[in-house]
């Protein structure tokens, strides 16, 4: 396994360093946006914070797409073939590229949303405005009534989905070209019998999932008096606790989990029975 992980590395490894380099590059504009003014930032560091919010949409998107793109160009070349007379099972590699994947998306988030902490407080402090920024904001919650506990599970929330809905893409993603190389195999449309395999499973897997409630409905962020007498009356739970989260998550979490099983053995069963590398 490990030495497969290490040739998906070697593969993505060029990709990785040029983001890096862009990444750093903007991220030293930045710095000189936030220095360069007299006594406060100047209007290069707001250039420079749109261009890393683009960057990180734009690495978002590559990394969804590389992962794609990648796996179906091993498999209509001869580099497919190399891989699977390897001495490794068609799981451990299909387990590779999934794990590879979403170590790719981890890295790039941590970096990102670190860099976007960083930044936002050096400009804060750099403006003079941080402890007094914290402060307003901690009276203001309190005064406007505001559940920080429920923006806190909202964030746990969102991790979560964000975790789960990576990996259903990619597992989605995998399916349906695994699918459409092995019905369309000689095929030179069998890229839009992907597309349309990509769309059609997501269709049913948006179609299950909203058969459950979804957990962030149940989020209250705020005590609006006229609300609250509407939610006393109908005696409404408002401000679930971790555990009561995670129950209305479960079912949702399910069904992307037998999702990326399904992906995972279905596209090892037809690697190694029906595709002919």
């Amino acid at each position: 396994m490990l030495k497969l992980l290490k040739y998906e590395f070697r593969k993505a490894l060029v990709s990785i360093l040029v983001l890096l380099g862009i990444t750093a590059a903007m991220e030293g504009y930045f710095l000189y946006g936030v220095f360069s003014g007299e006594g406060e930032p100047s209007y290069h560091a707001a250039i420079a914070a749109m261009l890393l919010v683009f960057m990180t949409l734009a690495v978002y998107i590559f990394v969804m797409i590389r992962g794609v793109t990648s796996y179906s160009g091993e498999l209509r070349s001869r580099s497919a073939y190399l891989i699977f007379m390897t001495p490794n099972s068609t799981l451990k590699i299909m387990a590779s590229k999934f794990l590879f994947t979403l170590a790719l998306s981890a890295f790039f988030a941590l970096v990102y949303i670190g860099l976007g902490y960083l930044d936002i407080r050096l400009l804060l402090e750099r403006l003079g405005e941080y402890a007094e920024l914290i402060e307003i904001i901690d009276e203001s919650l309190k005064e406007l009534g505001i559940h920080t506990d429920q923006i806190i599970l909202a964030g746990v929330f969102t991790v979560i989905y964000a975790a789960l809905s990576t990996l259903s893409f990619f597992a989605v993603a995998y399916l349906a070209v695994t699918l459409s190389h092995t019905f369309f195999r000689d095929k030179s449309w069998r890229w839009l019998m992907a597309i349309v395999f990509y769309i059609a499973l997501n269709y049913l897997i948006g179609f299950i999932n909203s058969l459950f409630p979804a957990a962030y409905l149940m989020l209250n962020y705020m005590d609006v008096p006229g609300m609250n007498n509407i939610i006393a009356a109908y005696n409404l739970e408002t401000t679930p606790d971790f555990t009561t989260l995670l129950l209305y998550v479960v079912p949702q979490a399910l069904v992307s989990l037998a999702t990326i099983l399904v992906s995972f053995f279905g596209c090892a069963y037809m690697l190694e029975k029906k595709i002919s590398l």
